[in-house]
């Protein structure tokens, strides 16, 4: 269970939500497994609060007759009612993997989820990754299924709806030498692509698309990660697509090795976290930039946990804009325990980046979060971790309440530290090219089951 050696330094986040009846303003903390027997993991851009207070959360599971020592695994998608039961769940799959969940809801019912699906192409050599896109109804159920296939190898890694009801994917372009970001607007009624492009910086520099949010006026903002080409370490790029596909903006943002990992869009501002070295002993922090829908800079801040044995790492941050103004930050940590086990670390921050308090989950094994979400005036982190009587990895829900203790939850307020480092970004113009993709859409003919997935309450 939790090792009280706490030599940490984070601006956390507490959460709050509803169970079993409990009203958000009365939640206690809880955490709940689902397991179905395998390693379960869960989708970085998939969890969903739907209006009747249930849960939609997606993921990847390991077929149960895969062989090792590499197994391929099958997307997964559940619905979890606001009393933590599993309400039904659905395997989607073929014969290699499918991962890298993400999903978004679609206005008059059903949801639209992309996900990485590998199919072996000789060509190239070995499996390479297509843009699988799934349209379900409410019950999970597909009515459409679309390969977007180049021959060369994509993936999605968000979705997000626009006003006019078409959705955004942006992923990763790949060729055989080089990837580029990718961005595609599809319409969810009969697949029907708008447009497909990659853009690019620089000639043969590695470039990923990682982040989307979208604007009020429908334009999208899109985040991502270049390789520098040099020994500085890698950049943050944001750039905001409007109109038919022009290039309202694109910014490099640099400190030291920079990846981006998440954005949201919030009142008038357009939000990134990601990762940074930049002045961390060992390992990695979090960094979150504030940018309006202009691109210029309005704040940057960087969030770090102290490490008493490095290295140590902040990882995977999801970014999240909340009702009262501020922001929530979900990711991974290991520099809290010892020995350095993955812990679950929130942290709460005000309209201008601030620490308001700070919390983390971990129960002595390697716990790692995926994303976050607000639900019915309360929080809630999906992650995957290992449960008291599972020799494999399982999908968690957690629920954080700031007000009350209990269940592996551990305020850290006052051993975060959050840093202005405005004045050591380095920040640049990039002039971006584009280029028609010819991504050619295939259905196909995957399979779809029930999975028998246990969900166990953990705690209390």
């Amino acid at each position: 269970m939790r090792k009280n050696n706490y030599f940490v330094a984070v601006t956390l986040v507490a959460l709050t939500t509803f169970w079993s009846g409990i009203s958000a303003s009365a939640a206690n903390n809880w955490v709940r497994f689902y397991d179905t027997g395998q390693d379960d993991f869960a989708g970085g851009s998939a969890i969903i609060a739907l209006d009747d207070g249930s849960i939609i959360v997606g993921g990847a599971t390991v077929q149960p007759d895969a062989p090792p020592p590499t197994p391929f695994t099958d997307s997964w998608l559940m619905k979890v009612s606001p009393s933590g039961e599993i309400e039904w769940q659905r395997r989607y799959g073929a014969i290699l993997t499918e991962n890298e969940f993400a999903i978004a809801p679609i206005a008059k019912g059903g949801y639209m989820a992309a996900v990485r699906f590998y199919s072996y192409d000789p060509g190239q050599g070995g499996n390479v990754p297509d843009a699988w896109i799934l349209k379900l109804d409410e019950n999970g159920t597909p009515i459409t299924k679309r390969i977007y296939d180049s021959g060369v190898g994509e993936s999605v890694q968000a979705i997000a709806s626009a006003p006019d009801g078409t959705f955004y994917m942006v992923g990763t372009f790949d060729s055989v030498y080089i990837r580029d970001f990718w961005v595609v607007k599809v319409n969810p009624a009969d697949g029907r692509v708008f447009y497909q492009k990659k853009f690019y910086s620089l000639p043969q520099i590695p470039e990923f698309g990682m982040a989307l949010g979208v604007l009020p006026d429908g334009s999208a903002a899109i985040g991502g990660t270049r390789s520098s080409g040099a020994l500085t370490g890698d950049d943050i790029v944001v750039f905001r697509l409007s109109g038919q596909r022009d290039i309202h903006f694109a910014k490099a943002f640099h400190l030291a090795a920079d990846y981006s990992s998440s954005l949201v869009v919030a009142k008038n501002s357009i939000v990134v976290a990601g990762v940074t070295t930049f002045q961390v002993t060992s390992g990695t922090a979090f960094v979150i930039l504030n940018l309006d829908f202009d691109g210029k800079l309005r704040w940057v801040k960087k969030v770090d946990v102290i490490c008493p044995y490095p290295p140590c790492d902040e990882l995977n941050p999801h970014i999240l804009a909340t009702s009262d103004g501020g922001f929530l930050l979900a990711g991974t940590t290991n520099s809290v325990t010892t020995p350095a086990f993955d812990d679950v670390i929130i942290v709460k921050l005000d309209k201008d980046g601030w620490l308001e308090w700070a919390k983390i989950y971990g129960d002595g094994d390697n716990d790692r979060s995926k994303s976050v979400i607000e639900f019915d005036g309360g929080f809630v982190v999906v992650a995957d971790g290992f449960s008291a009587t599972s020799t494999s990895r399982d999908v968690m829900l957690i629920s954080i309440d700031p007000s009350s203790p209990g269940c592996e939850i551990q305020d850290i307020t006052s051993l975060t530290i959050v840093s202005d480092v405005a004045g050591f970004l380095q920040e640049s113009t990039v002039t971006l090219y584009q280029e028609n993709t010819r991504a050619k859409q295939k259905y196909f003919g995957t399979s779809e089951t029930d999975t028998t997935a246990v969900g166990q309450q953990s705690c209390p």
